[in-house]
């Protein structure tokens, strides 16, 4: 059901309920609940700006920043941010719509076992939709080389991550994972933020009278 007639179906029940009441009690808690749904729909619908890692969800799915005053050129502008950094390479894109990218880290997590820290290369894939001034930024997959002798990359499950594998008996992430999986959330929301400081620029440029 299309989320708009949820609410209209929420406020009617609301409203019926509100007919059989007679105290004037419950009839101030209907009216309180009333004027609260439109202020939690709103917040409901927000689109996050920051990825989070829950245990329940795994990877926040997407998130949507804003660029005020920069519709125009939007698509170009990230280009030019991928071809600046040699980390990324562009897979696919859509001129005005979307880019495809593959990103590669040498130490995307480390892990110190007896006093040895181990780094953990990693790759992922992203990609970033244009619509209006804003953008989405969506995570598509993630891996790690567990073991550079046998070359095999191991794939991260971001959606829905499987309980047994990656959290003990008492809910906690596993210490085979927890390095990953706690840096996940800011490396790719300090990946997102930097495309927009790409694209956006210096707002308050020096002038320059010499």
């Amino acid at each position: 059901m299309d989320y708009f007639f949820q609410i209209v179906l929420v406020y009617l029940i609301i409203i019926f309920i509100f007919g059989l009441i007679k105290t004037n009690y419950m009839k101030n808690f209907i009216l309180a609940l009333l004027l609260a749904i439109p202020a939690l729909s709103s917040a409901q619908g927000t689109p996050p700006t920051e990825f989070t890692w829950t245990k329940e969800n795994g990877l926040t799915d997407f998130v949507v920043i804003d660029v005020p005053g920069k519709q125009a050129g939007l698509h170009a502008k990230a280009l030019d941010w991928l071809v600046a950094r040699t980390d990324l390479t562009i897979k696919k894109s859509v001129a005005g719509e979307s880019v495809v990218i593959e990103g590669k880290d040498d130490k995307l997590f480390s892990m110190t076992s007896l006093g040895m820290t181990k780094n953990f290369p990693g790759r992922y894939t992203v990609q970033i939709n244009f619509k209006d001034d804003k953008y989405k930024f969506d995570v598509v997959s993630v891996e790690f080389l567990g073991d550079p002798r046998t070359g095999i990359w191991k794939p991260i499950l971001l959606n829905n991550p499987p309980e047994a594998e990656y959290y003990n008996k008492k809910g906690e992430i596993k210490n085979t994972y927890k390095p990953l999986l706690e840096v996940l959330p800011g490396f790719f929301t300090s990946l997102s933020l930097d495309l927009k400081l790409s694209i956006v620029g210096d707002q308050n440029p020096k002038k320059n009278d010499w």
